[in-house]
């Protein structure tokens, strides 16, 4: 997913108070920073933890927190907090339909504020 995805998407995901750690809004017990974060910085093939990359702990989040059947979006047509949290992770199952509520919101980018942790 693209990052201005994302950042379309960080005050709809605040609202909701999603993924505080993968934000970088809390601090993680595992890791020195939010998956976003390195994400940002580009540097999702850098090691997250002594035996993982940020690559392959992202697909473990997306493994354990979503199955096909899943509800992605609320009857009003808005994201669900799932489908909220794994956009946190960069990551969509149905990246068209987001980009086209997007649209239909009117969501802009916008700064990305600083990060709690960040370096």
């Amino acid at each position: 997913m693209k990052k201005g995805t994302v950042t379309k998407l960080l005050p709809l995901i605040d609202s909701e108070g999603v993924s505080l750690v993968a934000r970088g809004m809390m601090k993680s017990t595992q890791t020195n920073q939010g998956f976003l974060q390195a994400f940002y910085k580009n540097q999702t093939d850098s090691k997250a933890t002594k035996n993982q990359t940020w690559l392959e702990r992202r697909q473990d989040f997306i493994n354990r927190h979503y199955r096909k059947g899943r509800k992605l979006w609320k009857p009003n047509g808005n994201p669900t907090r799932l489908h909220l949290a794994l956009v946190a992770w960069g990551y969509s199952p149905e990246p068209q339909k987001l980009k086209e509520f997007i649209k239909r919101e009117g969501l802009k980018n916008r700064a990305v504020k600083p990060f709690v942790y960040l370096d």
